[in-house]
């Protein structure tokens, strides 16, 4: 999207004066009840203009009324920044602001995008309205360093919703779906009477494990019923009173179509909310668990949920599949850091973690090869460490050496110039001093020939390469999808982990002995029984993965929403989604739809073929 279209909503703001901001009826005129019937798609988006606006004002005079309570700042420099807007023209409506840091600490806070602030040019700090006369409004596009200003409001969801509200370019097809005189006749198509059975077959278990209601049941066949149409766009709404199982309905329909591989998007109003509603699947997984523990595709999925939210000890009990699934959000209002077990799934976290783990395309690769060149050559390996080490006592010593004839050198030249009595003297004190430097020589040399017995060198060199090699295998079956690594890899990975597991108890009873040594009975049973266990472990590994050039967070990032089967944002986080228009969406699925102001912005999602909205309200 152009940068005109993004600040649109900025530009009418800033036209503004403090006598429009104050005028409660700026847009009494304008401000009608919206209908329940609209003749098009462009009539119906912009009933909802003149209301935005009028909520923005009121947000924006709130803010200015609470001025003399709100965080404030001092101004350091401004400096005027050009913006070409054209091939000859140029505008200077960007500045570059250094602030002053507050006096009270409590005032300060963090800027971020899309907050607006408000200048004064009187020498006091403002309280007043009027202090603010003439009124000077700084929109924060970027943040350079870390600065501290006072705040009035932010301006992110309803700039999101004017752009929504505008954008001519977006997929209508569903609003204009929903938007039909008949509704209830536009939505029958002949795919619904030819659901493919196979799909319904495969989630039936799931279904029944909830212990649904026939009418919910129902809303679930029908959702997976639109889904297999093809060639017609359509808007389904789960409703009820509270209390109704609502939100069990839509967890259960979560699960089957995370089985059904059907890349949905989840939203809701808060950051918050979207925490409970997936800690609300976890809690139905757990259901069916209690339900059938016989059913092995029903453990698979719970497991795979469980593990999102509750740590566990098992080894056999793992992450996998969770590459499929992402969690998009504001990381503090989450409380992400607060909650280990939903790193597992959070967008930003999986990022850092495949940016560490190819940022050398070969870095799996050398930690697998070099664990398993350490136990296959381990007496060779230990060998040409105490080489290197005694090469470096070698050189140390030449160093020394070198500089002690230099300083005796120094030393006789020294002498030849001064008298009998001083010589002696200086002799003497050059006698202690030498004593000394020998003494120091002596203990550097002892800490310099300190060379490892075989035992240590081993257990030091195997548990550094291990460590590494458990977390990258950790980290690729958690954050890679299953369509680049199959299960049968991941039993592979666990194998190994045990393996490794073993290596490392063994070496930690028996490498510290006196016996661990060539030839010895402890090391032959090493070398020949625990050492060739793990490497049987380590070889049925695959030494590399089908992984596009991942370089870079944005590159990582657009892989990560491609390859999942299932993303939860809130309705901004569907915003970006649809400006970066790299992810093709199948399903949009929206809880609690009634309290969700800016609804459009998901359904105008490139691409999308069907929604659900989950609601109290019809």
């Amino acid at each position: 999207m152009e940068k005109n279209q993004k600040t649109s909503m900025l530009d009418r703001l800033c036209s503004w004066s403090i006598k429009d901001i104050l005028n409660e009826d700026l847009h009494k005129d304008k401000l009608e009840t919206i209908p329940d019937r609209f003749g098009s798609v462009v009539e119906y988006f912009q009933c909802f203009v003149p209301h935005l606006l009028e909520e923005t004002r009121a947000e924006l005079f709130s803010g200015l009324n609470s001025l003399s309570k709100a965080p404030v700042f001092k101004i350091h420099s401004v400096k005027t920044m050009t913006m070409k807007s054209g091939e000859s023209s140029s505008i200077k409506l960007f500045h570059e602001i250094t602030l002053m840091d507050a006096e009270d600490i409590s005032d300060k806070y963090k800027p971020e995008c899309g907050d607006l602030i408000a200048l004064s040019l009187t020498k006091e700090l403002p309280i007043r309205i009027d202090d603010l006369n003439p009124l000077l409004l700084a929109y924060v596009f970027r943040i350079y360093s870390l600065c501290f200003g006072g705040f009035l409001m932010n301006l992110n969801t309803n700039t999101r919703i004017w752009n929504a509200l505008h954008n001519e370019d977006a997929n209508l097809t569903l609003i204009q779906s929903v938007l039909q005189p008949n509704t209830l006749a536009t939505e029958q198509c002949v795919c619904e009477n030819n659901v493919d059975c196979s799909d319904y077959d495969r989630v039936l278990d799931i279904i029944r494990s909830a212990k649904l209601n026939s009418s919910q049941e129902a809303a679930i066949l029908s959702c997976l019923k639109k889904r297999n149409c093809n060639h017609m766009k359509s808007v389904k709404l789960i409703w009820g009173p509270p209390g109704t199982g609502k939100t069990k309905t839509v967890a259960t329909l979560l699960v089957a179509l995370l089985k059904l591989e059907c890349k949905t998007v989840v939203c809701a109003p808060t950051n918050a909310a979207i925490v409970e509603l997936a800690s609300r699947l976890l809690a139905l997984s757990k259901e069916m668990v209690a339900c059938d523990l016989r059913n092995r595709a029903i453990v698979e999925l719970a497991s795979r949920f469980s593990s999102l939210f509750y740590e566990t000890s098992t080894i056999e009990r793992t992450t996998y599949g969770m590459g499929n699934i992402v969690l998009s959000g504001n990381r503090k209002r989450m409380g992400i850091d607060k909650n280990e077990v939903l790193l597992d799934v959070f967008l930003d976290h999986r990022i850092s973690k495949l940016e560490k783990l190819f940022s050398s395309s070969c870095a799996w690769k050398q930690s697998l090869e070099s664990i398993i060149d350490l136990l296959e050559n381990t007496e060779a390996k230990y060998e040409q460490h105490v080489h290197e080490l005694e090469e470096a006592e070698r050189i140390v010593r030449e160093e020394r050496a070198k500089k002690e004839a230099e300083r005796k050198k120094q030393e006789a030249e020294k002498r030849k110039e001064e008298s009998d009595k001083e010589e002696e003297e200086e002799a003497e004190s050059k006698k202690d001093e030498a004593e000394s430097k020998k003494e120091e020589i002596e203990k550097e040399k002892e800490e310099v020939v300190n060379i490892p017995t075989l035992g240590e060198f081993v257990w030091k060199k195997f548990n550094g390469l291990s460590e590494v090699l458990k977390l990258y295998m950790v980290n690729l079956y958690t954050h890679l999808p299953k369509s680049l690594i199959s299960f049968e890899d991941v039993k592979k990975m666990i194998a190994a982990r045990q393996a490794l597991e073993r290596v490392k108890d063994f070496l930690q009873d028996n490498s510290s002995r006196e016996d661990f040594k060539k030839e010895s009975f402890r090391f032959d049973c090493f070398r020949r029984s625990i050492s060739v266990d793990c490497l049987v472990a380590l070889n049925l590994l695959p030494k590399c993965f089908l992984v596009p050039d991942l370089s870079g967070y944005k590159s990582i990032r657009r892989f990560c929403l491609q390859e999942a089967d299932i993303i939860f944002c809130t309705a901004s986080g569907a915003a970006k989604l649809n400006e970066e228009k790299t992810v093709s969406i199948d399903l949009l699925l929206v809880d609690e739809a009634a309290q969700l102001k800016e609804c459009e912005i998901g359904c105008c999602i490139a691409a999308l073929r069907f929604a659900s909205r989950c609601s109290n309200r019809r």
